[in-house]
């Protein structure tokens, strides 16, 4: 698919654009990987994962500007064109996913207090529950499966099942266990993973509209 055009320079930067892509992807995915480590053990990851945000933000911007490079200098139609108009909403959903992965490295640094291990545990469940996810988000851009797309969409109902598990093991943790600050933080650390499960429905919803022409409505 987006091969075999009459102008080189385009398939070239299509192939592009694909790379990027899949480049923001790994960083995120090695980014999930350094907040389970991170869960595990502390030790103070955030300048890595910094340094891997700062990666992805350019990786971005080299999206946007490599899809009005195509803009600008080809005329592209149908499946084609609304793959390049997605590709600017797919690279900001990739550097929203960095973000908060990100963030709750940062937070967990900040922490007083060593997380317990049942909450530990509860986050990385939530982290976990977006691993396999993440890494098929892209995949429906190019090769659109009803099956496939569904299963993004829905993953978000387990996800939001671990997330409530989450907080549960956090309200029934003693009081004595962390600062105000502490649970503070701890509470922006379960609703940032959790986000990333909104954050990959959404790239899948542009997958559908990449293939069908149509946005997604919900069934009633």
């Amino acid at each position: 698919m987006f091969k075999g055009h009459a102008f080189v320079g385009l398939d070239e930067q299509f192939n592009m654009l694909q790379t990027l892509l899949l480049q923001m992807q790994e960083r995120n995915l090695l980014l999930l990987d350094m907040l389970e480590q991170e869960l595990t053990q502390v030790e103070k990851r955030y300048a890595q994962a910094k340094a891997f945000d700062k990666e992805i933000n350019a990786l971005e911007h080299q999206v946007d500007h490599v899809a009005s490079s195509i803009l600008s200098k080809f005329t592209v139609l149908g499946t084609e064109l609304r793959f390049i108009l997605s590709v600017f909403k797919m690279a900001y959903i990739l550097e929203c996913i960095a973000d908060n992965l990100k963030n709750c490295i940062k937070r967990l640094s900040k922490l007083k207090s060593t997380v317990p291990p049942e909450l530990g545990q509860a986050i990385r469940a939530i982290a976990q529950g977006t691993q396999a996810p993440l890494k098929e988000c892209l995949s429906l851009m190019e090769h659109f499966d009803e099956v496939r797309f569904q299963q993004l969409v829905d993953q978000k109902k387990d996800v939001s099942q671990l997330y409530r598990q989450a907080l549960l093991v956090l309200q029934q943790l003693p009081a004595s266990s962390f600062s105000s600050d502490d649970v503070t933080e701890l509470h922006f650390i379960i609703r940032n993973v959790e986000r990333i499960s909104d954050l990959i429905s959404d790239s899948a919803k542009l997958g559908y509209f990449i293939h069908t022409g149509e946005k997604y409505e919900k069934p009633v």
